[in-house]
């Protein structure tokens, strides 16, 4: 098995980067208008921004979660768990696309 290094900061701070543009979205997700001005449109319209509001509310959920558990994690690992690095291992092999 190799060894992994890993500088809590760095990984905090990457974290906080994904922390902070949640709350980017969150701020963009309070100034939407309340009703659309879409015309005929504006009743299909509000559906669909009402649909990704409730998406992006639920991914700023899902990554504040998986932020909070990357860092405890991490402090797992730091700490001297071995079975903490297999949780690296696995994200290493996944593909993101």
């Amino acid at each position: 098995m190799s060894k992994i290094a890993v500088d809590r900061e760095a990984v905090v701070s990457l974290f906080k980067k994904f922390e902070n543009s949640y709350e980017d979205v969150r701020e963009a997700m309070s100034e939407k208008p309340g009703a659309a001005d879409a015309g005929e449109a504006s009743n299909e319209v509000g559906v669909i921004v009402a649909a990704i509001a409730e998406l992006a509310e639920k991914v700023m959920i899902a990554g504040t979660g998986l932020t909070t558990v990357g860092i405890q994690v991490v402090d797992e690992l730091l700490a001297g768990d071995d079975n903490a690095a297999q949780v690296f291992t696995k994200i290493e092999k996944m593909e993101l696309s």
